[in-house]
């Protein structure tokens, strides 16, 4: 006889029914608990929720499923059911086991029935309650553990409290952190263990894949995010980019700091993002994370249903809010998709989830390969330190896929070489134009630009301007590319070679004006334009024949060409702005220039 007082006594819904024996009741029922046998009436309730339509059962051959010759019932309102087990059962050696199938209601939510099966069990000794909860105290049971000492392990791996009491009705007491762990325990034995006959096996994979989030399910005032969460780390997913990758780059942008550290909180694998934007900087301002050329990632394998994003964020604070944008690295005129979610946590890590089938129009067609990140998004810098790890695709049945490579440059006997195709366009760890370490800037009026967006990317130096139509002191802006030595020589080049990108408003509209600065006199310098036709950084060669020389000892290209050429530039002019298509920010008008590899004289 066991000698637990918890394992001792029947719960008060198991009414025995004795034959033939001369016993007291107390006596039968003392016996009966310690293994004695006989029959009895078991009745409780089935619940997650309240479910009804449930198949259950007293496992007397314990394989963990009903058969045919088991006491078995349905259940009715309120999870109701009522079993009675044959003479001579020992109710403590076997479990109660509940087939909840599709079709079944859950109380929680009557209007919808169950679209996933599942199971679910408990001691048949205890029968007042059979619950995700009970399934845990089973399984712990089952793993060899007595009563007692599985009721207090299902309260610890389920983050419980010391006295819980797994036999009571946690609905009808209105516990309603019990049942929130109740269904985020649902959760996972339908995606874990299903309609299958659950062995122990499965039973503790269902166990280890649920602990992460009992405690966050008993103490959540709305328990969707945590289920979400629990999918989501059921789910099938990989890894777009843990920061410990030997190409992995970080370009922060508008203000924000950001790097890849070592040092990151206990809990980081490897390496991770250390990012922070200061009361300075922009309210979008953030960094973007690569592998590859254009700054991309992988492409993402979004569908309609698989288009969420998690990430491992440790915050200095609760409520700040996280954004996450998705795009198309090499197309800038394509939809891209930014969603904000606000962290609840502070010095600690959290998973959070950015669903991107959630935000109103969002389509999976096109290309998806660029992820930016924005801390305190739209908010006030407060130049907290917040980082990032683990950015993971959840629900991918397509397996990762690399990131952009750079074009190889096209056979070619250029004369003089700023950077080729292959090449990136600036070294953001040395802040100089590749791949001679040249110096580079941008320059403007400062006459009441109103805005301004751009960065040094891998792929493109970037510049860009919100124009007041009427304000006409606003001539435009320029980059600069600077040889610094004596010069590029183009004696014999016939052809220029260049890549432009710009904002979607100023396609087929905007033009750029070309500059070639010699290294005699600044004021000896040759001229051309082109209209931008593609957003994304577009090749474009230009014959040297159709630049206009001015303010040389001759005028002519061929005299031009005779002098080494000390700097590039590329400029946006008043003239050759749109002036259709505002940005929204107080009127004005986005007249944006970027440019990218590719800078050869042939």
């Amino acid at each position: 006889m066991k000698t637990d007082t918890a394992d001792l006594y029947p719960q008060k819904g198991l009414h025995h029914r004795w034959a033939g024996l001369g016993l007291s009741a107390a006596i039968l029922s003392l016996l009966s608990a310690c293994g004695a046998g006989g029959s009895g009436t078991l009745t409780g309730n089935v619940m997650d929720g309240y479910i009804k339509g449930a198949k259950i059962c007293i496992d007397l051959n314990a394989n963990s499923a009903c058969d045919a010759s088991e006491p078995t019932a349905t259940t009715g309102v309120k999870g109701s059911y009522t079993v009675t087990a044959p003479i001579g059962t020992d109710l403590s050696a076997v479990h109660l086991v509940v087939e909840v199938p599709v079709g079944a209601v859950d109380e929680d939510t009557p209007s919808t029935p169950l679209t996933k099966a599942y199971k679910m069990l408990a001691p048949a000794s205890t029968p007042l309650v059979v619950s995700p909860l009970t399934t845990v105290v089973s399984t712990h049971i089952k793993d060899g553990k007595t009563l007692s000492q599985a009721q207090a392990q299902a309260r610890t791996d389920l983050g419980l409290p010391a006295d819980h009491d797994f036999s009571k009705d946690y609905i009808a007491k209105s516990d309603s952190a019990a049942h929130n762990v109740a269904k985020m325990m649902a959760t996972v034995l339908a995606e874990k263990v299903g309609s299958a006959t659950p062995d122990l096996t499965q039973l503790k994979v269902a166990l280890t894949a649920a602990k992460p989030f009992g405690a966050a399910a008993y103490a959540a005032t709305d328990v969707s995010s945590v289920i979400k969460l629990t999918q989501a780390s059921l789910a099938a997913n990989y890894t777009i980019m843990d920061f410990s990758e030997a190409a992995a780059t970080v370009t922060p942008f508008e203000g924000a700091a950001a790097e890849l550290v070592s040092n990151a909180p206990t809990g980081a694998t490897g390496k991770a993002l250390k990012l922070s934007k200061p009361s300075t900087a922009q309210p979008w301002g953030g960094a973007t994370v690569s592998l590859g050329y254009s700054n991309s990632v992988g492409t993402l394998p979004l569908a309609s249903t698989a288009a969420t994003i998690s990430m491992q964020v440790y915050s200095p604070r609760v409520g700040a809010v996280i954004g996450l944008k998705i795009e198309n690295a090499a197309d800038s005129t394509q939809t891209a998709y930014e969603l904000k979610v606000n962290t609840t946590k502070a010095g600690a890590w959290e998973t959070m989830l950015f669903d991107y089938s959630s935000v109103t129009g969002f389509s999976s067609t096109g290309t998806f390969n660029k992820i930016s990140i924005f801390p305190e998004f739209f908010e006030t810098g407060t130049g907290g330190i917040f980082y990032i790890d683990d950015i993971k695709f959840v629900g991918a049945s397509a397996q990762k896929s690399a990131p952009l490579t750079a074009p190889v440059a096209a056979t070619s006997n250029y004369i003089a070489r700023v950077k080729t195709d292959s090449e990136a366009a600036y070294d953001t760890t040395t802040g100089k134009a590749l791949p001679g370490l040249y110096e580079t800037g941008r320059y403007a009026a400062n006459s009441g630009e109103a805005w301004w967006w751009g960065a040094n990317y891998a792929d493109q130096i970037q510049s860009g301007y919100g124009f007041s139509k009427t304000n006409t002191a606003q001539w435009g802006y320029g980059i600069f590319i600077k040889n610094g030595g004596s010069g590029w020589s183009i004696s014999s080049a016939t052809n220029y070679k260049f890549s432009l990108g710009t904002n979607s408003e100023c396609v087929g509209v905007c033009k750029a004006t070309l500059v070639l600065v010699s290294a005699t006199s600044a004021d000896c310098k040759a001229t051309a334009s082109v209209t931008l036709t593609g957003a994304a950084v577009t090749s474009y060669t230009k014959a040297l024949s159709d630049f206009t020389v001015v303010g040389c000892t001759t005028n002519t290209m061929t005299a031009f060409k005779q002098l080494k050429i000390a700097e590039l530039h590329y400029q946006m002019l008043r003239a050759d702005m749109q002036f259709t298509t505002n940005g929204n920010v107080d009127g004005f008008y986005p007249n944006g220039l970027g440019v990218g590899g590719g800078i050869i004289f042939e």
